[in-house]
C-alpha cells in the first residue's frame, strides 16, 4: 500500500470563505466532528458511517484540489506511528502538533523519515493543511519512499513477485472442488478459470481479479485447494476488480489432516440479513451485516474488517470446546475472503474445524471442510 502525502491550501478548510464544489470544507468539519465523539466514546453507529463516508468525500476531493508531496510505504508509515494519535487529516493549525508527534517516532527511519520531514516542513512554510491517503499501488513515474531498520515487516505486494515454480505446483494440487460441484457444470467451468487466473497471477506477481466471474463459493473452494496437505506455501495477491482496491497478500500453505472432532458442534450463517430463510435453520450469524457492509468502506477494507474481528472469535470457539463450525454461506466475496484468512490461520493450531455450505437454487451443497479430514479424495 502506498500513502500519499497532500497538501490542501488553507483556503479550502473549514472556517474559511468561498464555494466549496468538491465538498471538501464541509467534509473535513464533519470528520472533525465525528472524530472527537469517537475519542470521547460519545459516538453512536450512526456517527462512525458519517464519519468513514466524510474522510472518503475529504479524500476524494483532496486527490482533486490538493498537491502530492510524498510518497510513502503505507505499512512503513503505520508501523513507526504505531501508538500516536494522528490523523488522516490534518488542518493548517494542527500542523505543529503533528509535527512535533511524528517526528520523534521516525527517528531512525532513515530515507522515510526525511521525506516526511520535507512535506510537513513545506506545509508549514506554505501554511497547509495534510490529508493523507492510500493506494494499492504507486502512480506511474512515482518513486516510494521506505524506512530502513524496521525489523519483523509484513509482507507487502512488492514483496511478492513472479514464481513460475510456485505456479506449476499449485497446478498438480487435488481439484477438490470439481467433487463439491460436480453436477453443476458452471460452476466447474467458473472453477476452471479461476484455477488458471490463480495460476497467472503467481507466475507474474500480479493479483488475482475477484469480481463477478467466481462467486463465493467457488472462490472459497478454489482457495481451499491451496490448504490442501500437500500444498506448498506462499501468498497470493487479490484485487477487488470492481473497486480496484487490492487487500493483503492471503497466505496459504498445508492445513494439517485431523481426525473428526469429539466437541460440540454450531450452526451458523455467515452473514445477517441476506438470506432470511436461513433464520430457522441456523443459532445465529457470525457477521452483522449493518457492521460489514458500511458506506463508504471499501471490498478491501472490508475484508481487513472481517479477518480481525474473526480470529479472535475463532479462537474462543475453539477454547470453548466447539470443534465443529458448520456455516452457511450468504454471498458477499469480501466477507467470505476475511473469514478464511482467519480460518486459514485459526485452524491450523487448533481442533476446530469449519464445514462450508453453499445454497444454490435447488439444494444446499456441502463443501469441503478447513481443515482436511483423513478421508480427504486426492483427485484431479
Amino acid at each position: 500500500m502506498i500513502a500519499t502525502m497532500w497538501a490542501v491550501e488553507s483556503g479550502l478548510w473549514p472556517g474559511c470563505p468561498g464555494p466549496d464544489p468538491h465538498g471538501f470544507r464541509s467534509s473535513a468539519e464533519i470528520a472533525a466532528v465525528m472524530r472527537r465523539r469517537i475519542a470521547t466514546g460519545e459516538a453512536g453507529a450512526d456517527d462512525r458511517t458519517r464519519y468513514r463516508i466524510a474522510c472518503a468525500t475529504v479524500e476524494r476531493a483532496a486527490r482533486v484540489q490538493g498537491e502530492p508531496i510524498a510518497h510513502v510505504d503505507a505499512d512503513d508509515l503505520l508501523a513507526w506511528l504505531e501508538g500516536i494519535e494522528s490523523a488522516t487529516v490534518v488542518p493548517p493549525d494542527g500542523i505543529a502538533d503533528f509535527a512535533a508527534a511524528v517526528r520523534p517516532a521516525l527517528a531512525g527511519s532513515g530515507l522515510l523519515a526525511e521525506a516526511v520531514d520535507a512535506a510537513l516542513r513545506r506545509l508549514a512554510g506554505a501554511g497547509a493543511g495534510l490529508v493523507i491517503t492510500l493506494a494499492p499501488i504507486a502512480p506511474d513515474g512515482v518513486t516510494v519512499t521506505r524506512a530502513a531498520g524496521r525489523p519483523d515487516r509484513p509482507a507487502t505486494v512488492r514483496d511478492l513477485v513472479a514464481d513460475p515454480e510456485l505456479a506449476t505446483t499449485v497446478r498438480s494440487l487435488p481439484r477438490t472442488a470439481d467433487e463439491v460441484f460436480a453436477a453443476d457444470p458452471a460452476r466447474l467451468r467458473a472453477a476452471a478459470t479461476l484455477r488458471r487466473q490463480l495460476g497467472q497471477a503467481l507466475r507474474t506477481g500480479q493479483p488475482l481479479p475477484i469480481g463477478a466471474q467466481a462467486k463465493h463459493e467457488v472462490l472459497t473452494e478454489v482457495l481451499r485447494e491451496l490448504h490442501h496437505p500437500a500444498a506448498p506455501s506462499g501468498r497470493l495477491r487479490l484485487l477487488f476488480a470492481t473497486e480496484s482496491a487490492e487487500t493483503r497478500p492471503f497466505a496459504f500453505g498445508p492445513l494439517p489432516v485431523r481426525p473428526p472432532g469429539r466437541g460440540r458442534a454450531l450452526t451458523l450463517g455467515l452473514m445477517s440479513m441476506r438470506h432470511t430463510g436461513l433464520d430457522t435453520e441456523v443459532a445465529g450469524y457470525w457477521f452483522r451485516n449493518r457492521l460489514v457492509s458500511v458506506p463508504g468502506r471499501s471490498f478491501a477494507d472490508v475484508a481487513a474488517y472481517c479477518h480481525r474481528d474473526s480470529v479472535p472469535r475463532l479462537h474462543r470457539l475453539a477454547a470453548s470446546g466447539v470443534s465443529d463450525l458448520l456455516m452457511h454461506h450468504t454471498g458477499f466475496e469480501p466477507a467470505v475472503i476475511g473469514f478464511y484468512r482467519a480460518v486459514a490461520e485459526v485452524t491450523a493450531t487448533t481442533g476446530l474445524r469449519v464445514h462450508p455450505f453453499y445454497l444454490t437454487s435447488r439444494r444446499t451443497l456441502s463443501g469441503t471442510p478447513w481443515p482436511a479430514m483423513p478421508t480427504e479424495t486426492r483427485s484431479r
